[in-house]
């Protein structure tokens, strides 16, 4: 890590736990103020600058203008940006609950309680988690008809839907699965067991009036680091998510089982990930939990633990800092490998036509012509370099053992 991405950490550490700051940072003020240019721009790539900015007023660091200005900027606009989606977070949930049905808003708002201010935690759609197949269409026809318009996604998981409000649209992932569909079965097995019967827990944010469906807090630990994964899986995520895990776990510690956790991170061969991410959290954002061994397994390698962290550092809030950061390969990096995964996008892209089998071989055409016209003219980007990319964050995969349990 660079010594100003070590600041960033030991300064967002302190925006978590103000009540440590003497024993978390050696730098002076005026030390700060020196590298205000690649700190501002880290908060910036990382959607982290309210919390920046109140950290360095508390610290009470000497502003340069450039700084000054940003955030003189920036803030207002973030901060109203806050409020603008827990109103239309609170419109969609009044909606649904008219609907009778069962549903679950994913992070947003039912992080905001676990953050020490509700500005640090921007968010910019609102997530809504249906599981039975009808209530979802329901829900979908229901707010098509209600003036919600479908937006394009080659996913498998959610359909986004926006909503536009006075010159201002707005946008809601309708998720019909946790995550996306990932390659290994059992892990999808596992998956559906667990989220299949889930019953929702309910809790108020009193700052906006708003009471809302949620997962229990043990599932909601458990989907948090699943976002990690999916994210990690494709271009990466950015130090917003480590801070999520931190927070949470941090303010729901007496209503989350850690032992029904660990068991259910174990069921998806997750104990790696999960070992990585928490060693991260308490290393570099000073997580503070009495049952934290019981999210740990083995010792990590420091040069890996290292490497993790350049990784979400380098990867800004969620891969989009560098265009070569498309996918990561799930196992190894041989041809097969990569046609399976290009066999995978295949099918997201056309979720109807992919079960004419005849109808393949125009679609994979199809669909490699537009991975490299992406590439190419939107992306900026050669082909060549996204794979080298992959391959290369690819070797991060082989110390996490993703997907193993202790069965296989």
């Amino acid at each position: 890590m660079k010594p100003e991405e070590m600041l960033f950490c030991n300064l967002m550490q302190i925006s978590l736990h103000p009540d440590r700051q003497n024993t978390i940072l050696q730098e002076s003020p005026e030390q700060i103020t020196k590298a205000l240019p690649q700190l501002v721009e880290l908060a910036r790539l990382h959607n982290m600058l309210p919390a920046l900015c109140d950290v360095l007023y508390r610290l009470d660091v000497p502003l340069t203008a450039d700084a000054a200005e940003c955030f003189s900027h920036k803030i207002p606009a973030i901060c109203y940006q806050c409020y603008d989606m827990l109103a239309f977070s609170k419109k969609v949930i009044a909606f649904l609950d008219g609907l009778s049905i069962t549903f679950f808003v994913l992070k947003g708002v039912t992080l905001l309680p676990a953050y020490p201010k509700l500005e640090y935690r921007q968010y910019g759609d609102v997530d809504i988690f249906i599981p039975d197949a009808k209530e979802y269409e329901l829900a979908m026809q229901s707010l098509l008809a209600a003036g919600f318009v479908p937006r394009k996604d080659y996913v498998d998981h959610h359909i986004e839907l926006t909503y536009t409000i006075e010159n201002t649209t707005y946008l809601l992932e309708l998720h019909n699965k946790i995550i996306a569909t990932q390659s290994d079965r059992n892990f999808q097995k596992q998956l559906e067991c667990i989220f299949q019967n889930v019953t929702p827990a309910y809790d108020t944010f009193s700052e906006a009036g708003i009471r809302y469906p949620m997962l229990s807090p043990t599932t909601n630990a458990l989907y948090l680091l699943l976002h990690m994964l999916q994210h990690f899986l494709s271009a990466g995520f950015g130090i917003k998510l480590l801070y999520d895990w931190v927070a949470y776990l941090e303010r729901y510690a007496s209503d989350i089982s850690f032992e029904e956790l660990q068991n259910n991170i174990n069921r998806l061969g997750l104990s790696g990930f999960c070992n990585a991410i928490t060693r991260l959290c308490l290393k570099h954002l000073g997580l503070s939990l009495a049952k934290s061994d019981l999210l740990l397994t083995k010792p990590l390698d420091d040069t890996f633990l290292s490497s993790f962290m350049d990784d979400i550092l380098s990867a800004g809030e969620f891969g989009k800092t560098d265009t070569a950061r498309l996918l990561i390969m799930q196992k190894g990096g041989r041809f097969s490998q990569y046609f399976h995964e290009f066999h995978r996008q295949m099918k997201n892209r056309f979720p109807k036509a992919h079960k004419i089998i005849p109808l393949w071989p125009f679609l994979w055409l199809i669909t490699g012509f537009c991975f490299v016209w992406n590439n190419h003219f939107l992306r900026k980007t050669k082909t060549s370099t996204l794979l080298a990319t992959t391959k290369k964050r690819q070797k991060l995969l082989q110390h996490l053992h993703l997907f193993q349990t202790r069965d296989n």
